[in-house]
């Protein structure tokens, strides 16, 4: 790290060189667009996410660079996909996030 980033994470009082690292690749694979916040979530479905854990295993890539190929912002959302996985089997991916819906009486 130079002595710039070193000021930049010190005035903003960032904790983590992870974070400049991470709007770093947002802003080189995304542009400007990259460092928008997002107000939407992205909704994956279980086999587009299966497909993204087979596609990381196979090429043995990182969660950053199948972020990347895949055009997924946050790569820790693959971290996160990664996890269920792990814990819950191939089922964990195909269930619905979110909170429940509202029944008007």
């Amino acid at each position: 790290m130079c002595i710039k980033e070193d000021l930049v994470q010190e005035k903003l009082h960032i904790t983590s060189r992870r974070s400049i690292d991470g709007w770093i690749n947002n802003y080189q694979q995304y542009g400007n667009r990259g460092l928008e916040k997002s107000f939407s979530k992205t909704r994956y479905s279980g086999q587009f996410k299966l497909e993204v854990l087979n596609w990381r295993k196979e090429h043995s890539a990182s969660y950053q660079i199948t972020a990347n190929h895949f055009n997924i912002k946050q790569h820790s959302t693959i971290a996160n996909w990664q996890r269920k996985l792990n814990e819950g089997g191939v089922d964990a991916l195909f269930i619905k996030q979110g909170r429940p819906l509202m029944h008007k009486k």
